[in-house]
């Protein structure tokens, strides 16, 4: 679901929070804005009470391979981290997963987590890649020379989704920083350039980075 910054849609007060927490916190991405701004206004609880909300915030920077280092993949994580802690979410902050064994490990947990929660939230940047139409979420440290590799060594955000959908929250909100280029040019075969979109159920919002089939710096 492509989103907009739309922040008429919310009460003065939280269009006053959300503009202290995306000013205080740098680099937020309008993208990222957008998406803070959407899933508060479609949030049933907007009181001061301590909502039920959780969030696993992932950073990949550290890729060995193909010089495909991400600078800024950590830094933005750990300021979406920031931001949802003041927006009285239970955050899960992980940087650098380097194998799809750990990938596996902490999206499992999430999603067991999520089961009946007002929010459950899931914000990765780092290396995507489509492959023969779905997307997966490239670990740091493993070693992928083959199309059939992504798809056993890469998280498939179908998986995801899946479980979410199982645990039925209230509200679901994937955000994808994650349309880069291909940090394996030697795949051409089945892959395409940035993610593809994703029909979500409809209590989940999945927020990309670019438009479809497109890349980012």
């Amino acid at each position: 679901m492509k989103v907009g910054w739309h922040s008429s849609l919310l009460p003065p007060q939280i269009q006053s929070k959300i503009s202290k927490i995306t000013q205080d916190v740098q680099p937020i991405k309008l993208f990222i804005k957008s998406s803070l701004v959407l899933m508060l206004s479609l949030s049933p609880v907007l009181s001061a009470q301590a909502a039920n909300r959780i969030a696993l915030v992932i950073g990949n920077s550290d890729y060995t391979i193909n010089n495909g280092y991400l600078p800024n993949a950590v830094g933005d994580a750990e300021a979406i981290a920031g931001a949802l802690k003041q927006l009285q979410f239970d955050v899960t902050l992980v940087h650098n997963i380097k194998s799809y064994a750990e990938f596996e490990k902490v999206t499992e947990k999430f999603v067991a987590q999520s089961a009946g929660v007002e929010i459950a939230l899931f914000y990765y940047s780092g290396h995507g890649m489509q492959m023969e139409g779905k997307n997966y979420l490239i670990p740091t440290q493993e070693s992928i020379e083959s199309g059939y590799q992504v798809k056993h060594k890469g998280l498939d955000v179908t998986y995801l989704i899946d479980g979410l959908t199982e645990k039925h929250p209230n509200l679901s909100l994937i955000i994808l920083d994650a349309c880069r280029n291909n940090p394996f040019p030697k795949l051409t075969k089945g892959s395409e350039r940035g993610l593809g979109r994703v029909n979500p159920p409809n209590d989940m919002i999945i927020a990309y980075a670019t438009e479809e089939n497109s890349t980012a710096d």
